[in-house]
C-alpha cells in the first residue's frame, strides 16, 4: 500500500491579515473545480485542508535539472516557491481569481497557477495528462521581446512531476527567515533614547549610503556581536511601523503606526541576542514574535 500523502507541519508561515479569510469548503472545491475544468491534485486538497493557501516557510525546491535558459525564481536548479493558491469565490489568492490574471499574462490554457507575480508563474500543468489527470508543476515565464525575440525556446520549464512531490521536497532557505519584532510602548524606548540604548549595547547606526528613495528610510543600526541570518551580514535592528504600507510589522495587538522594532539574528543565536535587547530596553518593550 502506497503511503499517504503528509502535510509537512512547517510548510507555512504563520497566518497573515491579507490571506484567505475563510477555511477549507469542500463545496468551495466543487465550485472552484467546476469553474477551472479540472480535478484538483489530492494533495493539493489535502494542504487545503490543513490551509487554504498562503506565504510558506519551506520555499526551496530542488529540480531534476536545470533550466534550458535564464528565468526567474530559479538559481541552478534550485526553484523559489513564495505561496500557495488557496480556493476562494472572490479572493485574489483564490485559485480561480489567480488563473483569470494570469490569462491576461497570456499565460496558455492547461496552467493553473499556484504562485506568481505577473511575468512568471508556477502552475499546475494538465496540458499532457488531461483535465482528469495528475498534473505536473511548471515555471512560465513572459519573455522579453528584445531579449527573446531570436529565442525559439518554450517559455515554460517544468519544475516537479507533481504536486505532491513538489511539497515534499521544499525545504527552508538559509536566510529566509521573518525577523524577531518588538513593540516599543512608552517614550522611554523610543528615539531619541532608542539610540542611546542600543548604543550602550555596542549597536552602531546604520547609513544608507549611495541609496536614494523617495520615502525616509526606516532608522537602522547594526550589531557586529551577533550574526545575521542573511549569511555575512551582522545583525540588523530596524525601527518599523506596525500595520502601515512599506513596514513589514502586521500585529492586531497595537494600533497602526505603533513604533516596533525588527531584529534581524539567526535563530541559533535568537534567544541570547533578543535577551540582551530586552533587558536594554525593560518593561516598556513586549516581544511579539521571535525569528521564525
Amino acid at each position: 500500500m502506497a503511503k499517504r500523502f503528509q502535510v509537512p507541519v512547517d510548510l507555512f508561515k504563520p497566518r497573515q491579515q491579507y490571506e484567505i479569510p475563510t477555511p477549507f469548503d469542500p463545496a468551495e472545491l466543487k465550485r472552484t473545480e467546476k469553474a477551472l475544468g479540472v480535478k484538483l491534485p489530492e494533495a493539493f486538497v489535502e494542504v487545503l485542508k490543513e490551509r487554504n493557501g498562503g506565504p510558506l516557510r519551506l520555499t526551496t525546491f530542488t529540480m531534476k535539472t536545470k533550466p534550458p535558459r535564464k528565468m526567474d525564481s530559479i538559481s541552478g536548479r534550485n526553484y523559489h516557491v513564495g505561496s500557495l493558491s488557496g480556493i476562494h469565490p472572490t479572493h485574489a489568492d483564490g485559485l480561480t481569481q489567480r488563473t483569470e490574471t494570469a490569462r491576461g499574462w497570456e499565460v496558455e490554457q492547461g496552467l493553473f497557477p499556484l504562485d506568481g507575480d505577473g511575468h512568471y508563474w508556477l502552475c499546475l500543468d494538465y496540458r499532457e495528462c488531461g483535465p482528469r489527470g495528475e498534473p505536473g508543476i511548471t515555471h512560465w515565464e513572459q519573455g522579453d521581446p528584445r531579449i527573446d525575440a531570436p529565442d525559439p525556446s518554450n517559455p515554460t520549464c517544468r519544475v516537479a512531476d507533481s504536486f505532491e512531490e513538489l511539497i515534499l521536497g521544499l525545504r527552508r532557505a538559509p536566510d529566509d527567515y521573518e525577523p524577531a519584532t518588538i513593540s516599543l510602548d512608552g517614550e522611554e524606548v523610543l528615539p531619541p533614547r532608542l539610540g542611546k540604548i542600543l548604543t550602550s549595547l555596542g549597536c552602531k547606526k546604520h547609513e544608507y549610503v549611495g541609496v536614494k528613495s523617495k520615502t525616509p528610510l526606516p532608522r537602522t543600526w547594526t550589531w557586529d556581536k551577533y550574526k545575521n541570518f542573511v549569511r555575512g551580514l551582522p545583525v540588523w535592528l530596524t525601527l518599523e511601523q506596525n500595520k502601515t504600507l512599506g513596514f513589514a510589522p502586521k500585529f492586531d495587538q497595537r494600533p497602526e503606526g505603533h513604533p516596533m522594532l525588527r531584529v534581524s539574528v539567526t535563530p541559533k543565536q535568537a534567544e541570547k541576542c533578543l535577551a540582551e535587547v530586552m533587558a536594554a530596553l525593560g518593561p516598556k518593550a513586549t516581544l511579539f514574535q521571535s525569528v521564525i
